[in-house]
């Protein structure tokens, strides 16, 4: 009886570490800022508006949506692409002062370039990704088109390229996006930008507010006896603050099939609670729709979505003067449901 209870300690205590051991191996975040420092926007050159602290205070918007922890990476770019170095973000806000005060020194000191290299800027940001280590994900601010013929750079490097290169360096991972806030409507961008599905493209940047949602927990495990977990989101984007001060959404798990190592699927969907969208820890309840005597005791898989009420992953809400634009990231979930063994369940893993 003893032999009996110490095995079982034992067993558990090896699950514990090699959850934990996942935990310790899941990626960081490191985000990219790219920000257009052409004269175009303080409306040199082109005769349009002087947009710059505009332009500013949205970048201050994503930034604080940045969880302490994260890596944050700042290019200014023109003509010539500028590394102005890689943060992280603490509790502090210091960091988050300082790139500010990178930026808003170009105004200060009158450092405008001419020429707007855009894909050579993106194509050498690109070139620093870390995908063994970090979940990769670039936020281009600019106002104005690709100037061609305005300097070598400029041509060298084509569309294409940067979405092979981007590809190429994404291709494991479906976690890496790309995000373009156009901070004018004219800019118009080649097909291959418009039609990848890991670049978002905010078209109306300076008066239309943006919210990506992702999940945290990325692996649900239950058995015939726990049918609860527990599920996070992370929120990033121009519009958290004002989302979560005005508005209750909800998301719901679309419906899913679990099958058995065999790969025979077992007809037995489950129908998910809504879940409110914000930034508290909730509990995922499942209920099935079959008994679930017809499970045997081994280990079946399947992966669920997330949707709105609507059942799309993307909705628009009002907020005092702007829009809302609110997207669920594609990103699947696993469910384990372990008839095998006592279940040890991870809840949540925050990153």
């Amino acid at each position: 009886m003893k032999i009996n209870k110490l095995f079982k300690l034992l067993f558990i205590l090896l699950v514990l570490f090699n959850c934990t051991k996942s935990i310790s191996q899941n990626l960081k975040n490191h985000r990219y800022i790219v920000f257009d420092i052409t004269g175009s926007m303080v409306g040199l050159g082109t005769g349009s508006d002087d947009i710059w602290d505009k332009a500013v205070n949205l970048l201050e918007k994503q930034l604080r949506t940045f969880k302490s922890g994260e890596k944050i990476s700042l290019f200014l770019y023109g003509t010539d692409v500028y590394n102005k170095g890689s943060y992280v973000i603490d509790n502090s806000g210091d960091s988050i002062e300082k790139i500010l005060s990178i930026v808003k020194e170009i105004r200060n000191s009158n450092s405008f370039e001419d020429c707007t290299c855009t894909y050579f800027a993106l194509n050498t940001v690109f070139n620093q990704f870390d995908t063994e280590n970090y979940i990769n994900t670039t936020y281009l601010f600019t106002d104005g088109n690709q100037t061609l013929n305005c300097h070598a750079n400029c041509r060298k490097v084509t569309p294409d390229k940067v979405i092979s290169n981007f590809d190429n360096v994404t291709k494991d991972k479906g976690s890496d996006y790309l995000f373009i806030y156009k901070l004018k409507p004219q800019i118009i961008l080649a097909d291959s930008f418009i039609n990848n599905p890991k670049i978002k493209i905010i078209e109306n940047a300076l008066t239309e507010l943006v919210v990506t949602i992702t999940p945290v927990n990325s692996t649900i495990m239950l058995n015939k006896d726990i049918l609860t977990s527990k599920q996070k989101f992370n929120l990033t984007g121009t519009g958290v603050t004002e989302f979560l001060n005005s508005n209750s959404l909800n998301i719901k798990l679309s419906e899913f099939t679990l099958n058995n190592e065999n790969n025979t699927a077992q007809d037995a969907l489950f129908l998910p609670n809504t879940i409110n969208v914000n930034t508290e820890i909730q509990e995922i309840k499942l209920v099935p729709f079959n008994n679930l005597s017809l499970f045997e005791n081994v280990i079946y898989e399947g992966n669920v979505e997330y949707v709105f009420d609507n059942n799309s992953s993307i909705t628009q809400v009002r907020s005092g003067d702007f829009n809302i634009n609110i997207e669920i990231l594609p990103s699947k979930t696993k469910v384990i449901f372990n008839n095998t063994q006592p279940t040890v369940t991870i809840e949540f893993i925050d990153k």
